[in-house]
């Protein structure tokens, strides 16, 4: 693939940075682990150079806290969604200048929990979702009844076009 494994280098990762963009149009995923005390940066599936690669460097590792999405999601353990990160007051500058550093404007960063537990997160990353004419809703389903559906035991889940494509 044309993305780059971090330090850990678990191939099922490379894989699942890889799927995720394909799966949903998107520009960058990446994959995140939380080992408890930091969260670090995996797998994506792009190569980085100049700024972006330095932005990278600088942010990951870091604690869990409310400064990106992906770190939101972990700390709250739940699906966190960005449709633009120029038009947002939410937006934290952080997360601002990674979007402006990578080129993407939406992100959807959703956690990956074990018993209860973060252990990591998914995200995948678009230009704008609107401007390329891709409908980028989520619902998150907690009824038992719902994810049988999906032949789904356990939550969460990401289900893509009708279709798993990943459970913690």
């Amino acid at each position: 693939g044309k993305g780059g494994t971090t330090h850990e280098g678990i191939p099922v990762f490379d894989t699942v940075a890889e799927s995720i963009v394909k799966l949903c149009g998107g520009l960058y995923s990446g994959v995140y682990r939380c080992d408890g005390h930091l969260i670090h940066l995996v797998a994506h599936n792009t190569l980085w150079t100049g700024e972006a690669l330095e932005v990278f460097r600088r942010t990951f590792p870091r604690p869990p806290s409310r400064d990106t999405q992906v770190t939101t999601a972990i700390l709250d353990r739940t699906v966190v969604e960005v449709r633009d990160f120029e038009n947002d007051p939410a937006v934290s500058k952080l997360a601002r200048s990674l979007a402006r550093s990578l080129g993407y404007r939406s992100i959807l960063a959703v956690p990956m929990l074990h018993e209860g537990k973060p252990i990591g997160a998914i995200t995948v990353a678009r230009a704008a979702a609107e401007s390329a004419g891709i409908q980028a809703d989520y619902i998150k389903v907690t009824k038992q009844v719902d994810m049988l559906a999906y032949d789904i035991l356990s939550t969460p889940a990401l289900v893509i076009s009708e279709k798993v494509v990943c459970v913690s």
